[in-house]
């Protein structure tokens, strides 16, 4: 079953990894975020024939057609940040990504602050540095 995007602010999450998906989508709900989180690459092209997709996290694992899924979400006019998410420690799939059309690669496990700086929102209080 896939979830019906409210509105243009919601973040499509697209996670095989059912602990960081619940991850990504508890921290975005505490931003006060709409989530709509998918966990193959089917649920996520329902979502972009049937919606307004205008910012996506997206794990680097789900391919399609053996190109990552992030090129395909790359080419929708309406998006305007595109996130991807992999493994530490692996350069060649963060340039595989970033040539694909990702804004920003993020690895596991996905640091919080780098997060709310790739989508453009304010560091949240409780992760800011004291200096």
């Amino acid at each position: 079953m896939v979830m019906v995007l409210r509105h243009g602010n919601t973040i499509l999450v697209a996670e095989p990894i059912s602990d960081q998906a619940f991850f990504l989508e508890s921290l975005l709900r505490s931003w006060g975020r709409d989530v709509c989180v998918v966990a193959s690459v089917d649920e996520v092209l329902q979502i972009v024939r049937r919606q307004f997709v205008q910012q996506a996290v997206i794990a680097t694992e789900l391919v399609l057609a053996g190109q990552m899924l992030v090129a395909r979400l790359a080419a929708l006019p309406s998006l305007q940040r595109l996130i991807a998410v992999g493994p530490a420690g692996r350069p060649e799939i963060e340039r595989q990504a970033r040539l694909a059309g990702a804004d920003v690669f993020l690895p596991r496990p996905v640091p919080v602050e780098r997060l709310a700086q790739a989508l453009d929102m304010p560091v949240p209080a409780e992760v800011v540095q004291e200096p």
